[in-house]
């Protein structure tokens, strides 16, 4: 046996342990089966009161997954959501006699909050929209309308709350607990649905890595935000099912403690699971008074160190230790199409008069450029001329100090890469830049979709790209690993899933910053020889930033240098290596033009 067999076999997993291992689908259908067969075995006060109340904290623990599991929104305001519900539902069923009250109330219940969530999110997800900068403005949702009920207790109740909210239209406790039964089972369906449906790998994508998202042409601000305004309108329903079942609402609910609560119910369960939280909210819940009764005043210590124990001894959370290891792409199969989409004509992107300034530091000191359909174009110059920066310009990655970008005279708004990529133009990044939690088919569909928003309801099993994407992942190996991970692919096949990536959107125009970088020579050769096809066959246009010069001789047909953040030289390839101001940059260095293949 070799090493590395034995490794494997001292790594593998028991066939026991890995046939116990639950997905997360499993996980909470045993669960939930659980709950809903629990009021045969226990009390009928522990069925309606402690089991009940669980579920309906256990939809707060759901929105924030939603929120923060999969949006990567971490919000401190699923409290201010709650109480926005239980109060609608409480003020118009004490105000309003009419039996369209409670309707009209679980009604403004969703709304009110996603109202709340997408007033909040617009300054938010299109300004700063760092995990830190959300978690403050949402942490301040709790204190501001608690602060707000207090001023009108005329209508809230203020300090004393509002009591004698009515029951639900029946009387029976057993009614009321598979009432709401039936609400967590169709909120855990509905956003198991949700997540593994084609926007929910849209959702974990713009999570993860919202720079490549950006730079596929999707609105991301816009996903955050239908996410955020859907993770309201849960822990609305919520509280909306809450005020009829307590009978009683105060300006507690709006405080900071279901936040804080729910937190630590995500964490504990395993966040991003949807089963984790389910877990975690369930368990904490059920336990609580019954502990409570037996440690009077040391429950909170107790939650406490379990929690820390938790974080620490298991990071991805309890359900963690029962959680698969199938990747979430394991179905999707990838086909090449029956032919390329026919070219949508000549198209051009120019940058005039560039200037770009850190500071004092001028990088970048009035650049023109132009980059078109149909040519092999690459950019070369010495460490720091400015090249990553100019590109990063031209993309929208940077605003420039000065000048502008325009596709085909058309100016573009500065610091819009989405703007950029939705007009059919693409980039790869120095260091490989994909969807490193997704597998290489979800990376795939997600660029393949180019931008258009993707379906809740559809989840797609086969995807068809561009021949020339599929060459790719046949050249690179890539077609055997649709269903493996992207973070577990090495550097020089990350490379490829990136090329791969930016062909399956059917781009007219490609930068590709230093694409060869950490390739073998072999891997280089493969890689020139499929820009060139681009070129000839599929009349892309393509600007490759290179520093390997024998390998830029053999493809190039248009050659640009640029030295201390200007444009040095500029043309055919044999006339800008015979320039002067070239050679003495590279000190001969370029030395003859090589039979170019890109010629």
């Amino acid at each position: 046996m070799t090493d590395s067999a034995k490794a494997r076999k001292r790594t593998a997993i028991p066939p026991t342990w890995q046939a116990l291992r639950l997905s997360p689908l499993s996980t909470s259908t045993l669960a939930l089966a659980a709950v809903g067969l629990a009021p045969l075995f226990v009390s009928g006060y522990f069925a309606s009161d402690v089991l009940a109340r669980a579920m309906l904290l256990a939809l707060v623990a759901l929105s924030l997954d939603l929120a923060w599991g999969y949006g990567g929104i971490l919000s401190l305001g699923q409290s201010a959501f709650f109480g926005i519900g239980a109060y609608a539902v409480a003020i118009l069923t004490l105000r309003w006699s009419s039996s369209l009250a409670a309707p009209a109330g679980i009604l403004l219940a969703l709304v009110l909050p996603a109202l709340l969530a997408v007033v909040v999110g617009w300054f938010v997800f299109h300004g700063a929209s760092s995990v830190l900068y959300v978690a403050i403005v949402t942490l301040a949702l709790p204190v501001l309308l608690s602060a707000v009920d207090l001023r009108i207790p005329k209508v809230t109740g203020g300090l004393t709350g509002l009591s004698g909210v009515p029951y639900f239209p029946w009387d029976s406790d057993t009614t009321t607990f598979y009432v709401l039964f039936v609400v967590l089972v169709a909120g855990v369906a509905a956003l198991h649905w949700l997540v593994h449906s084609d926007f929910g790998r849209l959702l974990m994508a713009v999570r993860d890595n919202e720079q490549r998202a950006r730079f596929l042409g999707y609105r991301t601000p816009a996903i955050r935000l239908v996410v955020f305004a859907l993770s309201a309108a849960i822990a609305g329903l919520a509280g909306a099912l809450y005020a009829p079942f307590n009978g009683f609402v105060s300006y507690d609910l709006l405080g900071l403690t279901l936040s804080t609560n729910a937190i630590v119910w995500v964490a504990l369960g395993g966040r991003g699971t949807i089963a984790g939280p389910l877990l975690g909210a369930l368990i904490v819940n059920i336990l609580e008074p019954t502990l409570n009764r037996a440690f009077p005043g040391f429950w909170l210590l107790i939650l406490g160190l379990v929690f820390i124990a938790v974080i620490l001894l298991f990071p991805d959370g309890l359900y963690g230790i029962l959680r698969g290891r199938r990747p979430l792409g394991a179905g999707l199969r990838v086909v090449a199409a029956d032919a390329a989409q026919a070219p949508e004509g000549a198209l051009a992107i120019s940058a005039r008069g560039l200037r770009l300034s850190f500071g004092s530091l001028a990088v970048l000191q009035g650049v023109d450029l132009t980059v078109a359909t149909g040519t092999l174009h690459c950019l070369i110059g010495p460490n720091g001329a400015g090249k990553s920066s100019l590109i990063n310009v031209v993309t929208g990655l940077l605003r420039p100090s000065a000048g502008h970008v325009a596709i085909e005279q058309e100016p573009l708004q500065a610091g819009k890469p989405d703007l950029v990529a939705r007009r059919r133009i693409f980039r790869t990044f120095q260091a490989s830049n994909v969807f490193e939690t997704l597998t290489v088919g979800d990376n795939l569909l997600l660029a393949r979709g180019a931008g258009r928003m993707a379906s809740p309801f559809r989840r797609t099993t086969v995807l068809d790209i561009p021949p020339a994407a599929f060459r790719v992942l046949e050249l690179s190996g890539l077609d055997a690993k649709i269903c493996e991970r992207a973070g577990e692919l090495g550097h020089g096949e990350r490379k490829w899933l990136e090329l791969s990536m930016v062909l399956a959107a059917e781009p007219a125009i490609i930068f590709l910053d230093e694409p060869t970088a950490g390739l073998s020579a072999a891997d280089r050769n493969k890689a020139g020889e499929v820009l060139i096809e681009l070129v000839r066959r599929h009349k892309l246009g393509l600007l490759l930033i290179e520093h390997d010069l024998d390998f830029v001789k053999s493809i190039a047909q248009r050659l640009t240098v640029l030295g201390n953040g200007r444009i040095l030289s500029d043309g055919a390839v044999a006339a800008v290596i015979g320039d002067p101001k070239v050679q003495q940059i590279y000190g001969g260095g370029l030395g003859e033009v090589a039979d170019g293949r890109g010629a």
